[in-house]
This record gives structure tokens, C-alpha cells and sequence, in this order.
């Protein structure tokens, strides 16, 4: 029996594996409406914290244009690495906004909340690595299936050139 994906909202993230100091790179987030019927708010924040080892260009915080059913939005940054070695790659928050809507919006009364990162978090998938939780291989000596967890790998680094 197949099983459709259980997540309606995927952000997947491209960066290249390595880059050249000071040579700009480009960083895109594709977010993905899978829902059939509901439409996304999302909104899209880069963390400030992870912003020592590049110079980026583009929005640090901004909301997404509505995304209908089975719709899809592209952002882009531009990026210059500043440090050589593995380098974290600035950390993307994506938010839906659909259930952080108030019902007493539908009723007619304001209240949208104030606190724009209110709301469900989507999952940010890093398109170089394997999505799957594990990997099942078979262990010659015994015959037996092993599995080995892809989860220790580290694909949020680029390696940066001189």
C-alpha cells in the first residue's frame, strides 16, 4: 500500500557543495503546496546568527505571495563567502501562517497576531543529502538487514575554496 507524504508544505533548499572566497554563490528555497484544497501563508526568515560567514543579498524577512494548491514560490539569494573551510549555511526559517489566523478574523473582528513568527514551522530539506530517516543494506557475513542513520551526516556546510 502506498502512503502519500504526510507534509502539504515542503521547502526544499539548493546550495551548491563548494564555493570560492569572495566569488558569489547562489542560495534557492523552493517551497512546495502539496495540500489539494488549502492555500499557504508562509513566511520566510533568514537567521541572524549564522549570517558571520557570508555577505548576503536579498530579504532577511518577508512574507510569501499566496501559495495556491499545488502551487510553488522561488527565492534567491546571493551569497559571497568571507571564511575558507566548512562554513555553515545561514539558517532559513519557514513559517505557515494558516492555522495562526484567529477565527475571530472569519467572524469579522481584527485580530491578527502581532508576533509575525507565530505559527506551524515547515521543514527546510537540504536537496544534496537523502531525506530518508535511514538506509536499509544488507549485511553479507550473516545475511541480516542493517540499517545505518542518515541523520549523522551534516549537509548544512559548504566547503569554501581560497
Amino acid at each position: 500500500m502506498l502512503r502519500p507524504p504526510l507534509d502539504t508544505l515542503v521547502a526544499l533548499l539548493d546550495v551548491p557543495p563548494q564555493a570560492n572566497l569572495h566569488i558569489p554563490i547562489t542560495l534557492t528555497l523552493t517551497i512546495r503546496n502539496y495540500h489539494p484544497t488549502r492555500s499557504a501563508n508562509i513566511t520566510v526568515h533568514l537567521e541572524p546568527d549564522s549570517l558571520d560567514s557570508f555577505v548576503v543579498s536579498g530579504l532577511r524577512s518577508s512574507r510569501v505571495p499566496v501559495l495556491l494548491p499545488g502551487s510553488e514560490e522561488k527565492l534567491v539569494w546571493r551569497m559571497i563567502p568571507i571564511e575558507c573551510g566548512y562554513v555553515k549555511v545561514p539558517r532559513i526559517k519557514v513559517i505557515d501562517r494558516r492555522k495562526a489566523i484567529p477565527l475571530s478574523q472569519n467572524s469579522g473582528e481584527s485580530g491578527m497576531p502581532n508576533d509575525a513568527s507565530s505559527g506551524d514551522i515547515v521543514k527546510v530539506v537540504d536537496v544534496r543529502g537523502d531525506s530518508r530517516h535511514g538506509v536499509v543494506s544488507l549485511d553479507n557475513e550473516d545475511g541480516q538487514l542493517s540499517s545505518e542513520d542518515t541523520e549523522t551526516r551534516d549537509y548544512n556546510t559548504i566547503l569554501v575554496l581560497p
